[in-house]
């Protein structure tokens, strides 16, 4: 089956802007970090530069920077207190000591290390294991939804191109009475230097007030477009399809997701509509491990998750993305009313042996119903079951097993 709309979108992985949960913001005001204070905590505004958008990140509840702040210093101390050494862990969950030239230590300076610093390895050992549990965007990776009734406004952008700086003339020091008494020559040198200096200076002002000219005119150019486009962006955000389009994909792309996403989509204006496909990731792509801390506390013990475990965490991470994509596609975009997401994957046809883009749900998302999820909790929110709110095509078991279906036509 190919490709059903001609935009398309790809996201890559990595960490983004996190958006807050009270709702996106794409404020105007200047460019930079200030920082609100409302009941649900503390938020920065954050820019992503050369996009014009600027997000609300909530510093106060921002478990995954949390996480990473905290891994972080956990690896800074078990470097600062024994600065020799190197901590490895194996596939099997047993930590290889090593100096730092890598050589394995010995046994012995290894029990006395567990004697001496058994709170710093222990930490250590416990934030491997958080590594390797790590589901905050599986199935957790709807908790950053904001509110889909939101005004986005845009950010207010400084022409950030360096002013020229107005040359200065170069400083000739003058020879002392008496070199110049015993070196004829060096008055002609002071002389030449000074004219040199003059004429070098004379070239770099006209230069200079030319660049400065410039610079003027494309700043002027500038401020003229922004608030053009400023005083016609309410309008166009919800009437231009390439201004829509433009801003869905820049706040899409903006997001932290856990594997390279690929996504299609037309606006339909007339309808009000967006018609979204997402390329969905697979199962494999499920963390397939699972760690806890030995009943020894000195190594992890490490296995693999049941084929349910895997099933279950799979099916409530790709209903999770569906309730994301529209979230945010509501919130940039307040002329839609409806989001139709249907979501497939790459799987083997039996009787042919070829892979086929199978579609695994298909489901109709309302503003108005949207906006009566809780999203003052929305970790209380199960995404598979949120799905029963709204009308929706899928064939699923309750053990998480699905199979095809023929999605909402456009």
């Amino acid at each position: 089956m190919g490709i059903r709309f001609r935009k398309s979108i790809k996201i890559l992985p990595g960490v983004r802007v996190n958006l807050g949960l009270g709702g996106l913001s794409l404020n105007a005001g200047p460019r930079g970090a200030t920082v609100s204070l409302n009941k649900q905590g503390i938020y920065s505004n954050t820019s992503i530069p050369g996009t014009g958008i600027s997000f609300r990140e909530k510093i106060s509840s921002n478990l995954r920077s949390e996480k990473s702040i905290k891994q972080q210093q956990i690896a800074e101390k078990v470097q600062a207190s024994a600065k020799n050494l190197v901590l490895d862990l194996l596939s099997d969950g047993n930590i290889v000591y090593k100096d730092k030239d890598g050589n394995e230590i010995d046994k012995k300076i290894i029990t006395e290390l567990w004697k001496q610093k058994p709170d710093i390895l222990r930490s250590w050992l416990e934030n491997e294991a958080e590594k390797i549990n790590d589901m905050d965007l599986i199935t957790t990776i709807h908790y950053d939804m904001p509110n889909p009734y939101n005004e986005p406004q845009l950010e207010d952008l400084e022409f950030d191109k360096e002013k020229p700086t107005e040359p200065k003339k170069k400083v000739i020091e003058k020879p002392s009475f008496f070199k110049s008494l015993f070196s004829p020559s060096l008055k002609q040198w002071y002389q030449d230097e000074l004219d040199n200096a003059e004429n070098e200076f004379k070239k770099e002002t006209e230069l200079y007030k030319i660049n400065l000219h410039n610079w003027e005119k494309e700043k002027i150019e500038f401020n003229k477009t922004q608030n053009e486009l400023r005083a016609n962006f309410s309008n166009l955000i919800r009437t231009d399809v390439n201004t829509m389009s433009e801003y869905l994909e820049k706040v899409l792309q903006s997001l932290d997701w856990a594997r390279e996403t690929s996504l299609s989509y037309d606006i339909n204006t007339l309808e009000n509509t967006v018609y979204i496909d997402i390329d969905l990731p697979e199962i494999e792509d499920i963390p397939q491990k699972i760690a806890t801390i030995s009943a020894n506390g000195k190594k992890l013990n490490i296995k693999d998750k049941t084929e349910k475990q895997l099933r279950i965490e799979y099916a409530t991470h790709i209903h999770a993305i569906a309730l994301r994509v529209a979230s945010y596609t509501f919130a940039t975009l307040p002329s839609i009313y409806n989001v139709v997401i249907s979501g497939y994957s790459q799987r083997i046809d039996k009787s042919t042996g070829k892979e086929n883009n199978e579609y695994l749900y298909s489901i109709k998302f309302n503003k108005s119903d949207f906006s009566k999820l809780n999203f003052d909790r929305i970790d209380l929110i199960n995404s598979v079951e949120s799905f029963d709110n709204f009308e929706n095509i899928r064939n699923m078991s309750s053990t998480g097993i699905f199979k095809k279906i023929e999605p909402f036509k456009i």
